[in-house]
């Protein structure tokens, strides 16, 4: 808060919010912080028109993911503000979205709402224009573009809740379960914008969340794909063939069309790419905005005090550090993000579990180099995980 000093912009109000070292009035700060996703918005609306068959008529559809976390709640405020300006002003560039949040509660007891399902109500109080949808993370058990031969057998008699359960409880670390919990909304997300026949998935992910995850995929062993995952533009959804009861592994067709499989692509983009999380923090709590009720507590608190360090992911330790970084070295985020997106986009068959492209070399020197053997079994099927999966499914 800096009071004192009159707002950059307007002169007349003072200046209450920080914004890359210039005091803005909320009215300012709210404007301003504004105008690079609402840019970064009719870049991916003319890119897409442009592609369609009848650019004259399209009208781009969009997916929204939904962390209930304060950058996605602010960039579903701002894309909520812009469609109904433009409904009003400007029906031709106006476009269309679905909001869908991928619920990852493993242990609320039956009968009762989960506190992602309190929120969204909350939500769709303050937005009753808007559908929200939420969708389980159990249901990842049914898609088909993961190979579910590479995991463990899911447990019989069990319904998919208690069989994912058991699987993320029977995986090796914390890092192992928050990784492959990631990577299950992931999954979730794009097939929702799929099955709802939208043009483009767009996440409310920061400068600051780009960085985290830059730095956190290397770590786990999946920096070769790092420019797939935060670079905007086509996103490779595999579909894998599930494997029947009592298949051989050997089964030769059955491995060949798992080592092949067919591919689709679908645009992900990432609007809040040029602004800090603490911006998006301001933004969300600001009196013109006031979301900060509809953020998930979790998700307003950084540095929260931790008694061992085991408690920890890989993801968590990132999130530490770059909040740390972020106020007194922003450069340094952002110069993380832009190094990153320089990287070429690799090809090749897709990655088992999290459908990045295989570094045909780069996992076997890697694992040879730290002196571990290829697992017999993925050998024998013929199944692919990159480096990062295989630690995170078997540690």
């Amino acid at each position: 808060m800096v009071d004192s000093t009159p707002c950059k912009r307007c002169k007349s109000s003072p200046g209450t919010l920080l914004l890359r070292g210039d005091a803005f009035c909320d009215s300012c700060y709210v404007e301003h912080l504004t105008q690079k996703p609402g840019k970064n918005q009719s870049l991916i609306a003319r890119g897409l028109r442009q592609a369609s068959s009848d650019p004259r008529t399209f009208q781009p559809k969009y997916l929204i993911g939904l962390s209930l976390g304060p950058s996605s709640a602010g960039l579903l405020h701002m894309l909520d503000s812009k469609a109904r300006f433009f409904q009003t002003n400007k029906p031709v560039n106006n476009f269309e979205f679905t909001i869908v949040h991928i619920d990852t509660s493993l242990e609320t007891p039956a009968g009762q709402q989960s506190p992602a399902q309190v929120l969204l109500e909350r939500y769709a109080a303050r937005f009753p224009h808007l559908q929200f949808e939420s969708v389980p993370v159990s249901s990842a058990l049914d898609l088909d573009t993961i190979d579910w031969s590479v995991l463990p057998s899911l447990q019989a008699g069990l319904d998919s809740l208690g069989q994912l359960r058991q699987l993320i409880r029977d995986l090796p670390s914390v890092s192992s379960r928050v990784d492959l919990l990631r990577l299950f909304v992931r999954h979730l997300l794009l097939q929702a914008a799929l099955e709802r026949g939208s043009n483009a998935l767009l996440l409310g992910t920061t400068t600051t969340a780009l960085a985290e995850l830059t730095l956190a995929e290397t770590a786990k062993g999946r920096g070769y794909a790092i420019p797939c995952q935060i670079a905007d533009g086509p996103y490779p959804i595999p579909t894998f063939p599930r494997r029947v009861s009592g298949e051989n592994v050997d089964n030769r067709s059955a491995r060949q069309a798992r080592n092949s499989p067919e591919v689709k692509v679908l645009p992900v983009y990432h609007p809040l790419r040029d602004i800090f999380r603490k911006e998006m923090v301001q933004y969300v709590n600001s009196p013109l905005v006031s979301m900060g009720e509809l953020v998930a507590p979790d998700d307003m608190a950084t540095g929260a005090t931790v008694v061992s360090h085991k408690e920890l992911s890989i993801e968590d330790i990132m999130s530490r550090y770059f909040a740390d970084v972020e106020t007194g070295y922003p450069s340094v985020v952002a110069n993380v993000v832009r190094t990153s997106e320089k990287l070429s986009r690799p090809t090749g068959s897709p990655c088992a579990m999290c459908s990045m492209p295989l570094d045909s070399q780069g996992d076997d020197r890697w694992r040879g180099e730290i002196g571990e053997a290829r697992d017999a079994t993925l050998a024998l099927s013929g199944t692919r995980l990159c480096y990062g999966c295989t630690r995170s499914i078997r540690g």
